[in-house]
């Protein structure tokens, strides 16, 4: 029968297996993804939203900065301007020649910044009337000069400004030159402006490490250095923009001077300054522009694979932990029901040994009934002396016999509870007497002794001893069962008395291999069983404990691993007074 069970049972294991598998990978996978996919989504929401912010804040960073520093140029050249035509409007062609007048007024406007490098009288034929500068200029006629040309073809009172030039002196400047009429006279009040602290103002911006600022004329000519090598008046590589007054942002490729490869992106503002006409630009490359924009989503990118990997690890532990759950969920079902199949059965081999017993008095009645009229027959007639003591005995052997039956049959009749269960007085010693013959095949069977050690003035107790009945031989089959792979050992029953708590100890010990202290604390425990699968469902000790509870026992265990195990089952004298006065465990 065992052998059809297991048949029966062993392909849904691997089923029920693959099944916890599929369950397992299906709910990782939808937990994973319907918390995962909404993390990226906002994720991905707030990368785009806030890139559209930076990208917008870091332009408009661009505008203000730029717009700022035009004005700071702008500034600087007009108030050399009006330094210049102060000086015009407040003094005469004559008392400018004098060089003297001319050096006075030259200190006087150049004291604190240091702007003008040097300054000049010159008449409308292009010579100097009169110089005050480091420069041996005096005697030079700039008559074919093109600003002199340009300023001479304009109205008077006209202020001039020039692109970056060598000149005469062969070092890049530009100067400024205000015209002036004296009566039908024209002449020329012109400054040099000081190259270094105008190129200072221009590049007095920081722009990242791959940043410069820069001023071209209306031909691509550079009229500043800048910091990524570009030189005053060669041809630049950014592209001259349209004309604005106001700043401009580009973002493109726009070159790199004495460089060979391909530029990176980068972003570029640009606005025209009214005179001269110069374009202030102002580029920086577009990864270290937008740093913090990249620096948020690589953070972001880091948090999301954290968070995914979190979630994931989260989701396949709590899995776990719900298949766990559920395979000891189903594995309790299995033996819940394998428990009521056999209880089941034991409730029919309970009626079939009721009527096996039934059928079997019958008969012993009738044997005993005949045995006794053979007895009375043997003391009536004579037979001979040798074959009447046989007679006797066989009929001895024979009544001894059908005591023997009875006692079995009535054992048989109490287990399967067709005696009434109700409180009474019990002897404990007598009660495990009877138990004893039921299990004494078993205990054979498994080469295990089973010794009765009886305290003889055992007090009795009040009790049921039908449940009493049920207790002992679970418990007395379990220690048998323990010796089922050694096929030896003994299993010893003691009987005391127990002043202290007024009541009798049974002792069940025996020679098994005990029980690990892990597993001592839920050997009582419902479904908890040590056998394998199939023999046990984990019930006996834990119906033995509530029995024992309820006629208000004790059940206890002490066991060491390799020594064996000893069960204690404590019974008072009366029981409680409410399972007295019912009269029995319903």
């Amino acid at each position: 029968m065992a052998t059809a069970k297991n048949r029966t049972r062993a392909p849904g294991i691997p089923e029920r297996e693959a099944y916890y598998r599929r369950q397992f990978r299906r709910f990782v996978f939808f937990t994973t993804l319907s918390s995962i996919v909404p993390l990226l989504i906002l994720g991905w929401i707030f990368n785009y939203y806030y890139k559209d912010f930076a990208t917008a804040r870091a332009k408009t960073s661009f505008v203000t900065q730029l717009e700022q520093h035009a004005k700071l140029v702008d500034l600087f050249l007009q108030e050399q301007v009006s330094k210049l035509e102060l000086v015009v409007r407040s003094h005469t062609k004559d008392f400018l020649a004098d060089k003297e007048n001319l050096s006075s007024i030259f200190e006087t406007i150049n004291e604190k910044k240091g702007a003008f490098n040097d300054l000049g009288l010159i008449d409308e034929k292009g010579r100097h009337l009169a110089y005050i500068g480091p420069y041996e200029l005096m005697d030079s006629n700039y008559s074919n000069s093109f600003w002199f040309k340009e300023i001479m073809t304009g109205p008077s009172h006209q202020v001039y400004i020039s692109d970056m030039f060598l000149g005469f002196r062969g070092v890049p400047h530009f100067i400024i030159a205000v015209l002036e009429t004296d009566g039908s006279e024209r002449w020329i009040l012109r400054a040099t402006i000081e190259t270094e602290v105008f190129r200072r103002i221009v590049e007095d911006v920081r722009v990242g490490s791959t940043g410069e600022v820069f001023l071209l004329n209306t031909k691509g000519v550079y009229q500043s250095n800048t910091s990524q090598g570009g030189k005053m008046l060669e041809m630049s590589v950014f592209p001259v923009r349209p004309f604005t007054e106001t700043v401009k942002v580009e973002v493109g490729r726009f070159g790199i001077t004495g460089s060979e490869k391909r530029p990176p992106m980068q972003i570029a503002s640009y606005v025209w300054l009214n005179n001269p006409r110069w374009m202030l630009a102002m580029r920086q490359d577009y990864a270290e522009a937008l740093y913090d924009i990249n620096h948020v989503t690589y953070v972001m990118l880091i948090i999301l694979l954290v968070s995914a990997l979190a979630i994931l690890v989260v989701t396949v532990f709590v899995t776990k932990y719900m298949m766990h759950a559920t395979r000891k969920r189903d594995m309790e079902v299995d033996q819940a029901n394998e428990c009521f199949i056999q209880a089941s059965r034991l409730a029919s081999v309970g009626q079939l040994s009721a009527g096996v017993a039934h059928e079997i008095n019958n008969p012993l009645a009738i044997i005993n009934f005949e045995n006794q009229i053979l007895a009375d027959m043997e003391k009536t007639s004579e037979m001979d002396p040798v074959f009447q003591k046989q007679l006797l005995k066989s009929l001895t052997h024979n009544s001894n016999m059908i005591k023997r039956c009875k006692r079995l049959t009535h054992s048989l009749l109490k287990f399967s509870r067709q005696t009434e269960s109700v409180i009474d007085d019990v002897d404990i010693n007598r009660l495990v007497e009877d138990v004893i013959p039921l299990i004494e095949r078993d205990a054979a069977s498994s080469g295990t002794r089973l010794i009765l050690e009886p305290q003889n003035d055992l007090p009795t107790i009040l009790t049921d001893s039908s449940q009493l009945q049920q207790v002992f031989l679970n418990l007395i089959t379990n220690v048998i069962d323990v010796h089922d792979e050694t096929g030896y050992g003994s299993v010893r029953i003691i009987t005391q008395t127990n002043m202290n708590d007024k009541g009798v100890d049974i002792l069940i010990s025996d020679t098994g291999s005990g029980i690990p202290p892990e597993r001592i604390d839920k050997i009582f425990d419902p479904f908890f069983t040590t056998k394998p699968v199939g023999k046990g469902t984990g019930l006996g000790l834990s119906i033995c404990y509530g029995i024992v509870s309820k006629l208000g026992g004790r059940l206890q265990v002490q066991s060491e691993v390799g020594e064996g195990s000893v069960f204690t089952v404590f019974l008072p004298l009366e029981p409680p007074a409410g399972l007295k006065e019912d009269g029995g465990i319903k």
